[in-house]
């Protein structure tokens, strides 16, 4: 009989106790873990979405991180090798973040997350993104430093710190900027806008000719408002890449674009004004995940690539101009200096935002063009950026037009259509709009390509068309004349085409508030920075 005390039994013992006691350790480890981030963390959930947050106190200020994030991983990791003086096995870390996000959820309150902005239409706060965890809250009268936990802001991983306020001088930003001078106000009402927290926010279309510092332009502006460890990227290749883009930053920048599909341009337009739109969930079939948020967007091409209608309707179009010989100077030049101006450029751009906010409520425009509260926005600040009242909204007046003449111009079709008009057509059906059109360029087989090939395609497309054609000076009627039966369309010359001009009392108007513009200089004087975080 073989004796109990082998060596092949004992190893076999040996075995089977060590995977009780290691399992034992690892819940051991787990349960540590949970109590200290209950100790240190406040934990919080953003609603329907299911994520789960913990606000940390660490030093003198605090934090707040995603349960999922690497960061929170190590910081608990980190407590727990200074509270025991070893290292928690990886797979007790993941048990307890799924315990903590468990407490997060069903018991923790309901919070909203925010990147980089934050705040409404009488208070801005913006996360400066520093070691400090400061922020900067900017308000009709005043602008200081806060602590960041005020908002629960978030920091991606890829996400730099913004410029510390010194001075206020955003003309600064005109030594850096290939831009003509016109353009630079809409150009600063465009990152004035990227810092409001609810948007509808215009996309920035920068086009010119190879050289003419378009990305370069993209990547200051972004530091401005936004700074990002990879800046300016590739167009996103799905709906799902531009997602994950936009729910890791605040503005989204795409470098160096040859076109823009229609879904592309859809999910853009989306972006800008609002509108959600779902990928499927990370390893599930049938599993929606809904990004619902708004971003301000940087587009750089060499010629303008948002050339469908919905999408040139939410665009400021800037074209750089060429870079004379002798004129260039090299990156690392541009950016030391630039580096040394930010300070005083951001500091201008805070007093535009206090502008903003003081004077919105002053603010009178006749006719209120498609994106109404950037306009309305912009020229709430149009004497702080040295305009006078109703210049800024001749300045984006103008822009519309000449963006919209590029859309008439690209699109034959509404050559060809203006064309039919001479023969002052009734009111017709669809069919017979297109019998017209096909009769019209029988003798030309480059216009009849142009003509959509059924009458349900050619409705479409007039009804995404119409806008452009009726700042052309056409009208398209799809209702006065049809009934519950059949669609009856009227197309006609009108005499005032164009976007609604910008009349001599357009702008800020009503009497003074007198409250006096805060002046950013005074933020380091007033302040200290230390003590702020314990605020």
């Amino acid at each position: 009989m073989m004796s109990v005390n082998t060596p092949e039994l004992n190893s076999v013992r040996t075995g089977e106790s060590e995977i009780p006691n290691r399992d034992q350790r690892d819940s051991s480890d787990a349960t540590l873990l949970v109590k200290l981030a209950e100790k240190d963390c406040q934990l919080w959930n953003s609603g329907s979405d299911g994520n789960a947050y913990a606000t940390i106190l660490i030093d003198s200020h605090q934090e707040t991180h995603s349960l999922k994030s690497r960061q929170f991983q190590r910081l608990i990791g980190r407590r727990f090798y200074e509270t025991y003086g070893r290292v928690a096995n990886p797979n007790s870390i993941g048990s307890a973040i799924s315990t903590l996000e468990g407490k997060a959820i069903f018991e923790g309150e309901e919070g909203t997350p925010a990147i980089r902005v934050a705040g409404n239409e009488s208070k801005i706060l913006i996360d400066l993104c520093n070691d400090r965890w400061q922020a900067i809250e900017v308000t009709a009268s005043d602008v200081r430093f806060v602590p960041s936990v005020s908002a629960n802001f978030v920091r991606p991983a890829a996400m730099q710190s913004l410029p510390t306020p010194d001075g206020t001088d955003l003309d600064l930003l005109r030594k850096y900027i290939n831009i003509q001078d016109d353009d630079f106000y809409l150009m600063i009402s465009w990152l004035m806008m990227a810092l409001h927290p609810s948007g509808p926010y215009p996309v920035l279309m920068l086009s010119g000719e190879q050289g003419s510092a378009k990305s370069t332009t993209a990547r200051m502006l972004r530091s401005l408002v936004d700074p990002n460890r990879s800046p300016i990227r590739a167009a996103p290749k799905s709906t799902q890449d531009l997602a994950i883009a936009a729910n890791n930053g605040r503005v989204v920048a795409f470098d160096n674009l040859s076109s823009i599909s229609t879904s592309l341009s859809d999910a853009l337009c989306r972006l800008s004004t609002g509108g959600g739109f779902s990928t499927r969930a990370l390893y599930a079939n049938d599993e929606e995940v809904i990004f619902e948020s708004k971003r301000p967007i940087i587009l750089t091409a060499i010629e303008n690539v948002a050339s469908r209608e919905d999408l040139a309707d939410r665009t400021i179009s800037i074209t750089l101009p060429t870079i004379q010989k002798g004129s260039r100077r090299t990156e690392k030049e541009i950016w030391s200096d630039f580096e040394r101006d930010a300070p005083a450029i951001f500091g201008g751009l805070l007093e535009l935002l206090s502008a903003g906010l003081r004077n919105l409520d002053s603010v009178f425009i006749p006719e209120l063009p498609r994106m109404a509260d950037f306009a309305q926005f912009a020229t709430a600040a149009e004497t702080e950026m040295g305009l006078q009242p109703g210049g800024w909204m001749r300045l984006y007046s103008q822009n519309i037009q000449a963006t919209n003449q590029a859309l008439v111009d690209d699109k034959p079709l509404i050559g060809l259509i203006r064309e039919c008009l001479q023969q002052n057509p009734e009111p017709m059906q669809i069919s017979d709009w297109l019998d017209l059109l096909e009769s019209q360029a029988e003798h030309d087989p480059g216009q009849k390509r142009l003509i959509p090939s059924t009458p349900k395609a050619l409705g479409g497309e007039l009804r995404r068309l119409a806008p452009v054609m009726r700042r052309a000076g056409i009208e398209v009627d799809f209702d006065t004349y049809s009934n519950k039966h059949r669609t009856i369309i009227a197309i006609q010359e009108v005499d005032d085409g164009g976007e609604p001009r910008a009349p001599q009392h357009c702008g800020v108007g009503g009497e003074d508030s007198g409250t006096s513009p805060p002046d950013v200089n005074d933020l380091l004087d007033d302040a200290n920075l230390e003590d702020s975080n314990n605020v």
